[in-house]
């Protein structure tokens, strides 16, 4: 089997890719690993491709929590105002606003189930430890960990929206290193005509 590349050499490894063309000594030293074009550019397709889901993904969760703590904060700015149209009785519009503050209270309400849920799978997915070993334990933690959550919004989301933001940045950084740049655009200087009397 002769290289698939320099068809006059000799093989000396096959390509560790799909393909398993032949390799000489130099294609096979040409990468940290003896691939050849083909599929080491597919293999960094891949890797491209996943760079950007991920950070699909994170920029995703960040919208989630910046709509979150926007209607937290409104929940918030109406429940205060139902308390002073209160004092100034105006109880007729206290209702109205307890109602908007009720429902701008819900998406935070759904959204600590979840974000106590992914703040425990990243637990176990660094430190490998469980916290709970039957399914009345698992109720019971998340349970209790959904209604901390929920309640201490005005800090779990700022330090969800600076880990995301910072997670987001990193994978950038990374893609940044897998993704070539473009050339720079190569002008072209027009002709010195002089004067040609026109």
């Amino acid at each position: 089997m002769n290289c698939y590349l320099h068809n006059d050499r000799a093989a000396v490894a096959t390509c560790t890719g799909r393909c398993g063309r032949g390799l000489c000594p130099e294609c096979t030293n040409y990468y940290a690993q003896p691939l050849c074009h083909n599929c080491m550019r597919q293999a960094q397709d891949a890797m491209i491709q996943a760079k950007y889901d991920q950070i699909g993904e994170v920029e995703r969760r960040l919208k989630i929590n910046l709509f979150i703590l926007g209607c937290a904060a409104l929940s918030v700015l109406l429940k205060m105002a139902g308390t002073a149209l209160w004092i100034g009785a105006q109880h007729s519009l206290v209702t109205v606003t307890d109602v908007l503050s009720a429902l701008f209270g819900l998406p935070l309400i759904i959204w600590g189930f979840f974000a106590f849920r992914w703040v425990t799978d990243k637990f176990v997915e660094t430190t490998g430890l469980m916290f709970f070993s039957t399914l009345q334990s698992c109720c019971i933690v998340y349970f209790v960990g959904w209604l901390l959550v929920s309640m201490t919004w005005f800090f779990t989301i700022p330090f969800l929206l600076v880990t995301e933001y910072q997670e987001l940045r990193r994978l950038q950084a990374e893609l940044a290193q897998l993704v070539p740049p473009d050339p720079e655009p190569q002008t072209v200087e027009e002709p010195d005509w002089g004067d040609t009397g026109w």
